[in-house]
């Protein structure tokens, strides 16, 4: 996680007016698959006044910036989060799970020699699709490979 924080003296800006402008960047920008979303967080405990933050979310990096005044200043923090891909127990369970049923359908339907030749040939299709989809001109299968729940966490990994 990185973080930083500055201030401007005298700034005119609301801190809604600062969030709409880096919004109508970031669209004139055309970030594929990048969310643009306002949060409310507690400024302190759960009874303290909220803040508004804008978060700016891209596969798995989020950009969180608030804007806010202090005294006759505006300040503005900035923090940059990545949150890793964690390959869980059940994600394995799943993958192996839906191996074997493709494993046994294909020796059911061709017998064991080709069905263990089209089982490795299915392996390395599929390593080749998940190890080329990010360089593919095709980007958004990228992103799509990426919100697939089981997928997305074998396939960044």
């Amino acid at each position: 996680m990185d973080y930083s924080i500055s201030y401007a003296d005298q700034f005119s800006f609301s801190p809604k007016e600062f969030y709409a402008s880096v919004e109508q960047q970031m669209a004139a920008r055309k970030i594929p698959s990048m969310e643009v979303t306002r949060q409310e967080f507690a400024e302190g405990g759960m009874l303290s006044d909220r803040r508004t933050y804008l978060r700016l979310m891209r596969e798995r990096l989020a950009i969180t910036t608030c804007a806010a005044p202090f005294g006759n200043i505006l300040f503005f923090s900035c923090r940059t989060v990545y949150v890793p891909a964690l390959v869980r127990l059940w994600h394995i369970v799943a993958v192996m799970v839906f191996l074997n049923v493709i494993g046994g359908l294909l020796l059911m339907l061709l017998g064991v020699t080709f069905a263990a030749l089209a089982m490795i040939a299915l392996m390395f299709a599929l390593a080749a699709v998940l190890r080329n989809a990010s360089a593919a001109t095709f980007s958004d299968l990228d992103a799509l490979l990426l919100r697939i729940p089981v997928v997305a966490t074998i396939y960044e990994d």
